[in-house]
């Protein structure tokens, strides 16, 4: 009998439980690698501390972040997790006291010899600490196996700060051989624990023993205390050593102890951990294998058995976050327990009933039924809670395509009209069925969108092409006529697609098109607002305009008379700050004030909430249908019931039963990451503002709220004051990125709002300064103003000092006119006496200044200056000697070779021809002087060599060097002097070679005569050509240069020298541009 009574019992909790909780685990999945979860605690910011076997983990509601160990120290399987009076959060196991200081872990050592029987200095062996607590005061209070010790909340804060408890204030109480794994503050400053099967509880020194359990429970099996009130506690039993199952005592401080529970087999005959819920007051136990609840008064009502629905083999710990969820460590994770959503819609989906293709229309008949109108043109009739019935089909003619029923509606007279975007309107009043279409003045080939009556009687519906109307009081007629607002049909090219059209109080017809939103006149229709693809119009409060789009969210229009509005929105919601989605299908108010919006997506209600609103987001996780669906249509009946018509099926609802939640938790500022670091709130929380290096100007702010439900329906919107920044930004993103900052004061704030768009009351706040660089700080500004007056005053130093010397330079050059003034005047005397000299003393002075002319000519044309000198030395020695006809003839020759030198002098390139002709009157010349030296020149068979283009005197200096260096210090007696001048070419008539060659001393016996004779003078010619031959190589591409050879008999005797000039064919003067 008793197990048909726990059978039963079993089966009604597991029911209740399902109704209750939704269960998720978390695991590897997830991002909790090391799933055995030992303990469970959440700080005072939100966050659930995960103790695993393997792993320390801070879960936020949707990450899990894991702490490395500190100094190689393990910070995993604890013994406990709590928070100190200061918030940070204290991590107990076998290696010692670990403390999270908001940035990192770090180890709490003690003192060496402050614990006696210490192994090592500073060792922390489980068996001297056992379990500890904070007061009411921040008194720490830990027991060892030797003694209670105590620090005060001021030592604490020290030996935190330090990271080494320096000092104890034991409480002894050695007359107990103390083996205490738990422990809690009592009230008014009591410590209760167990040691072995008893309770005691410790306050004022006094150690007291208050209950006493049977004798097989071990202190190793206790495993939760939980006061009740400041008589009463609730104590977690295990499994005893001989097997017997655990369960919930509850003991006084009198010493009665009574048996509430003893696990069974179903529960793993062991309990873990009891805790009282904070919001419904009920006991929750947990067992090995799941969650059990009692009442306040300790009645059992259910039990969720995770071991047979999620599979868990080892429940271990237990603890319950702000929002009343339950969380649960297991072996195999993280278990979330969430009281489950009061679903507020029902749903009849479209493969559960009789609309196989969607719905596309809902509309409640003042006669009470409601109907349904399909996509593929036929009407239902609500016949029973689920139950419908077909009571109409549209008729169609031949091949006709039948369109969906995509709106109902009845007229003043109670006749029904059904629309059909592909076959137009129906109107059916009794058993009398009418249709408008092509043959009452509808375009062939237009689509129906809309449909409304207005005040004058007038029946409007939506075209493709515009919008036009029937007088509702001739509608009876066959011959009814549209009569259009345009003088012509216009097609959908110019955005007068008409998908919605609502009358106002002031009798405006407006129209929501395409292509924006406009209004009628008798004739045409006029856009008052473009670029907006209008896909439905609702009007609210008498004077408000709400405008659903494609793509842009939801506007608000405030109307302000006959035809006229506002064209600045009063509103605008999208889904960055906070729609269900930008693509709004369709708009219907409520009688509580709220205005409803459907999307593909979902859904969401416009709450009026201060001086904006509350926005209200509802998907597949509210009741909706699961999937996306590509028609939706909503529909307020005169019974309070929403209903929404869509591609999927029925919805409906009644909005005043929708409710909406306050609660709103906390967002705080976790963490600021900038280029190289990361700073959390112990860093800049207590200094105010903070204070940042002009080059760390980018930064990231992270931020979150505090809650461990799912954070997918949490936005947020925040804010920078400061600089250049301006306005608001809206997200579900839990950070914010800023960039380049200018140098100023700025201040961060963030809100965030819930899944009913309720935001908090205050923000999360942030302040700081990016300074300046130092080239714009007050000290570096003043230095380089004293630095500028100082080059100030150097500059109008040096000015002065400048006009000084000026002045004196000016004087200087006034005396040297002067003297050159009385200089002048001498040399003009002494000019004067001279011109009583003789002829010969005249015609030698002229001489002298026509070869002083030439000189300087032959200098600047860079012909040899010795051959020049030398000539004009014998010319002058023919004069002195009388020999005027000998005189004249050189003189004449002379002139003829540099006459060609001047007419060449301004060219690059000259004819090869040209240059030859200039060699040889060259020669002749020097022959002339000499008449010792025998020329030869063998010019080439191919005529068109003689115009090739070659450098300006190019070949001459060659001659000039084999005559000067070669021939004239050859000794008579050693014969006649040659010099041949030949020419060849290589076999693609590419390069030309000019070839000199001379039967002089060699080049080694020249080099020896200019080591012995340095004062003669040396040519620069060969170099000056060797430069422009290499030009030409650097412009062409191609070789060009001079080599020498040297020429030499069969006893390898100097016997002359040779040089090879080889030069491109085809130079033109645009390579030396």
């Amino acid at each position: 009998m008793k197990f048909f009574f726990y059978f039963f019992l079993f089966c009604l909790s597991s029911h209740l439980s399902a109704q209750d909780y939704d269960v998720q685990i978390f695991d590897i999945r997830h991002g909790l690698h090391t799933p055995s979860v030992r303990k469970l605690m959440e700080d005072r910011h939100g966050f659930l501390w995960v103790g695993a076997r393997e792993a320390l983990y801070r879960f936020d509601g949707s990450r899990f972040q894991k702490f490395s160990q500190p100094n190689r120290m393990p910070i995993t399987d604890p013994l406990k997790i709590v928070e100190d009076p200061d918030g940070q959060v204290l991590i107990h196991n076998s290696a010692g006291l670990f403390l999270y200081d908001g940035k990192k872990i770090r180890h709490i050592t003690f003192a060496p010899g402050l614990i006696k029987g210490a192994s090592t200095p500073g060792a922390f062996e489980r068996d001297y600490f056992q379990t500890f607590s904070f007061d009411a005061n921040g008194t720490f209070r830990g027991i060892m196996t030797d003694g209670i010790f105590q620090l005060s909340l001021a030592s604490w804060q020290k030996a935190k700060s330090s990271g080494e408890i320096t000092r104890f204030d034991k409480k002894d109480t050695s007359s107990f051989l103390l083996r205490a794994l738990h422990a809690i503050e009592g009230e008014a400053g009591e410590m209760i624990f167990n040691v072995r099967n008893k309770l005691f509880v410790f306050k004022n020194v006094a150690l007291t023993p208050i209950a006493e359990f049977e004798s097989d429970i071990s202190s190793a099996y206790i495993r939760s205390i939980l006061p009740l009130d400041s008589d009463t506690l609730l104590v977690c039993v295990g499994a005893t050593k001989h097997g017997h199952g655990g369960g919930l005592y509850k003991a006084s401080k009198s010493g009665y102890v009574q048996r509430i529970f003893q696990a069974g087999k179903e529960d793993g005959l062991s309990a873990e951990v009891v805790l009282k819920h904070p919001h419904s007051g009920e006991i929750l136990l947990l067992t090995q294998n799941g969650v059990r609840r009692f009442s306040p008064s300790l009645k059992p009502q259910s039990y969720h058995n995770l071991f047979k629905t999620l599979g868990v083999k080892v429940c271990q710990t237990m603890t319950i976050d702000q929002h009343g969820n339950v969380w649960v460590g297991s072996s195999e994770g993280l278990i979330r327990l969430s009281p489950k959503k009061k679903i507020h819609f029902t749903t009849l989906s479209d493969d559960q009933y009789i609309w196989k293709d969607g719905l596309y229309s809902v509309f409640r008949h003042p006669d009470g039924q409601l109907l349904t109108g399909t996509s593929n043109g036929t009407i239902f009739r609500q016949t029973g809670a689920k139950a419908f019935e077909k009571i109409f089909e549209l008729p169609k003619q031949g091949e006709e395509r039948v369109g969906e029923v995509s709106g109902m509606m009845t007229d003043r007279k109670g006749a029904t009209w059904f629309l059909s975007f592909w076959s137009g309107l129906w109107r059916m009043e009794g058993k009398a069925v009418q249709r408008f279409w092509y043959q009452n003045g509808i375009p062939e080939g237009s689509e129906v969108w809309c449909m409304l009556e207005d005040s004058k009687h007038r029946f409007w519906i939506g075209l493709r092409e515009g919008a036009g109307y029937f007088d509702n009081d001739k509608v009876s007629s066959a011959t009814t006529s549209l009569k259009p607002v345009f003088k012509e049909w216009r097609d959908n090219r110019d955005g007068h697609t008409v998908r919605s059209i609502v009358e106002d109080r002031f009798g405006s017809i407006w129209l929501g098109m395409n292509g924006g939103l406009g209004y009628v006149l008798p004739d045409s229709i006029v856009t008052l607002i473009k670029h907006m693809e209008i896909l439905d119009l609702q009007l609210q409060n008498r004077d408000e305009l709400w405008v659903a789009t494609s793509g842009q969210g939801v506007f608000c229009f405030k109307i302000t008379g006959l035809n006229r509005l506002q064209t600045d929105p009063i509103y605008h919601y999208e889904k960055r700050n906070g729609l269900v989605d930008d693509v709004i299908a369709s708009l219907e108010p409520d009688n509580e004030g709220n205005l409803w919006a459907a999307a593909y997506t979902g859904l969401s209600a416009i709450r009026k909430r201060g001086g904006g609103h509350a926005i209200s987001n509802y998907d597949a996780s509210d009741g909706l249908m699961d999937k996306t669906y590509s028609k939706v249509t909503l529909h307020y009946d005169d019974k309070g019931w929403m209903w929404g018509a869509t591609s999927r099926g029925l919805f409906y609802f009644q909005p005043k039963e929708v409710s909406i939640s306050e609660e709103v938790p906390v967002v705080d500022i976790r963490e600021l990451e900038l280029e190289d670091t990361i700073l959390y709130p112990a860093d800049f929380s207590t200094v105010k503002p903070l204070g940042l290096p002009w080059h760390k100007n980018s930064m990231t702010i992270h931020y979150s709220a505090r809650t461990l439900v799912d954070q997918s329906k949490i936005r947020y919107r925040y804010r920078l004051v400061g600089g250049n920044m301006d306005g608001e930004t809206f997200t579900t993103d839990k950070s914010a990125r800023f960039h380049s900052l200018s140098p100023g004061t700025y201040r961060f704030e963030v809100e965030n709002c819930n899944k009913d768009g309720v935001w908090s009351e205050r923000p999360a706040v942030f302040d700081f300064v990016v300074n300046p660089p130092f080239y714009r700080e007050r000290w570096f500004q003043a230095l380089v103003a004293v630095l500028s007056i100082a080059v100030m005053y150097l500059i109008y130093h040096y000015k002065l000092s400048k006009e000084r010397q000026e002045k004196e330079i000016q004087q200087e050059k006034a005396k040297n006119a002067l003297l050159e003034k009385e200089q002048a005047e001498q040399q003009t005397r002494l000019a004067i006496a001279e011109k009583d000299a003789a002829k010969n003393r005249e015609a030698k002075a002229i001489f002298e200044k026509q070869s002083i002319e030439y000189k300087d000519q032959a200098l600047r044309l860079k012909l040899n200056p010795h051959f020049a000198f030398n000539s004009l030395n014998a010319i002058k020695n023919s004069v002195e000697l009388g020999e005027n006809t000998i005189a004249a003839s050189y003189l004449k020759k002379f002139s003829d070779l540099m006459r060609d030198v001047i007419d060449n002098s301004h060219k690059t390139l000259i004819r090869l021809d040209e240059e030859l002709r200039f060699v040889k009157a060259y020669v002749e010349f020097e022959n002339y002087r000499n008449n010792i030296i025998r020329f030869e020149m063998q010019l080439p068979d191919d005529e068109e060599v003689l115009g090739t283009l070659v450098l300006n005197n190019m070949v001459q200096p060659f001659v000039e060097n084999a005559i000067m260096h070669g021939l004239k210090p050859k000794p008579k007696e050693e014969g006649e002097k040659c010099l041949t001048v030949s020419f060849d070419e290589d076999e693609e008539h590419e390069y030309l070679f000019i070839i000199i060659e001379d039967n002089g001393i060699g080049r080694k016996a020249a080099l020896k005569n200019k080591q012995q004779r340095p004062e003669e003078h040396l040519s620069l010619a060969l170099p000056t050509i060797q430069e422009r031959l290499a030009g030409i190589q650097a412009r062409t591409g191609k070789k060009a240069g001079f080599e020498f050879f040297d020429l030499e008999d069969k006893n390898q005797n100097a016997i002359g020298t040779g040089v090879v000039i080889t030069i491109p064919y085809n130079l033109e003067e645009k390579h030396f541009a």
